[in-house]
C-alpha cells in the first residue's frame, strides 16, 4: 500500500540488493541478483497498486516457466 514500510529484509538477507529507499532491485523479468529469487509488488520500485503487483507476478511466472522449460531439453 502506498506510504507503507518496505518489507524487503528477507530478500536482503538472502543477498538481493536494494536502492536508496530499500526497494529490491530487479531486472525486466523481476529477477534479483540472487539466482532464483524474484521480487514483485510493494518491495520493488513501482507504483504500489495491486494491479501492478499482478503484472509483476505474471512477468516473474512467465520467466520461471521459460527457465524450467529450457532445463528439460
Amino acid at each position: 500500500a502506498m506510504g507503507c514500510t518496505i518489507r524487503s529484509q528477507l530478500g536482503l538477507d538472502l543477498g538481493a540488493t536494494c536502492d536508496e529507499l530499500g526497494n529490491l532491485v530487479v531486472d525486466a523479468h523481476q529477477r534479483t541478483v540472487v539466482p532464483g529469487l524474484y521480487a514483485a509488488g510493494d518491495v520493488v520500485n513501482e507504483i504500489n497498486q495491486i494491479a501492478v503487483a499482478f503484472g509483476h507476478a505474471s512477468i516473474a511466472a512467465t520467466d520461471m516457466h521459460n527457465y524450467l522449460d529450457d532445463t528439460k531439453c
